[in-house]
């Protein structure tokens, strides 16, 4: 039985060493993935300057914004325009409503 109790003291002791690296090791490693972080939306353009900006820039960034390409989101926001199912307003296009529409849904 003394060599099952010097067994058992033994793994306890080394459960609790690896608790206390953890312990260690989990905050360590949180500080370090927050501190390397960088902000990805610092565009300084306004919403109509930044809706052209999007619609004339690359194809793949105005399809990760608007979920569709450039020529076809500015047909469809020609097409609510010329219906009056969307109309422009004194601070927001017609282009900018689509594309915040559109942003949320993506």
């Amino acid at each position: 039985m003394d060599m099952e109790d010097d067994i058992r003291t033994e793994i306890d002791s080394e459960e609790e060493e690896d608790d206390e690296m953890m312990m260690l090791i989990v905050p360590a490693l949180y500080v370090a993935s927050i501190g390397s972080k960088t902000p990805c939306h610092t565009s300084k353009l306004s919403g109509a300057e930044y809706t052209c900006e999007v619609l004339e820039g690359h194809k793949r960034r105005a399809f990760e914004n608007l979920r569709m390409e450039p020529r076809i989101f500015k047909a469809l926001s020609d097409y609510l325009g010329s219906r009056n199912l969307l109309w422009s307003t004194r601070g927001v296009t017609i282009e900018e409503q689509l594309a915040m529409f559109m942003y949320m849904l993506a």
